[in-house]
């Protein structure tokens, strides 16, 4: 994709066709989602949480339910899941005697 972007640019600079700005903008664009992509793997790398893609099994239990019922089961997951994390941190600290 960054490679296809970085062509499309030269292209468009080359020909004139595009704005200076224009490509400029996009450039800055194109750098704040890569670094965003970046800051998110490195949360991801230090949160050591689960994220996962939902297995076949998952899929099969929101059948017959409505969007507002599949929406409140999303939204317990991701309560439970941020429990576990939360009491896996509270545990790391306190055996490194962060609390007391």
């Amino acid at each position: 994709m960054k490679t296809i972007i970085r062509r499309l640019c030269r292209l468009e600079e080359r020909s004139g066709i595009g704005n200076p700005d224009a490509i400029e903008q996009t450039r800055r664009l194109i750098e704040e989602l890569e670094a965003g992509r970046r800051r998110a793997a490195e949360v991801r790398a230090r949160v050591e949480c689960d994220y996962r893609r939902p297995e076949e099994d998952d899929w099969e239990s929101l059948v017959g339910l409505t969007r507002v019922e599949i929406l409140e089961r999303g939204r317990q997951r991701a309560r439970e899941r941020s429990a576990q994390v939360f009491a896996a941190r509270s545990i790391a600290a306190a055996e490194k005697g962060g609390l007391s």
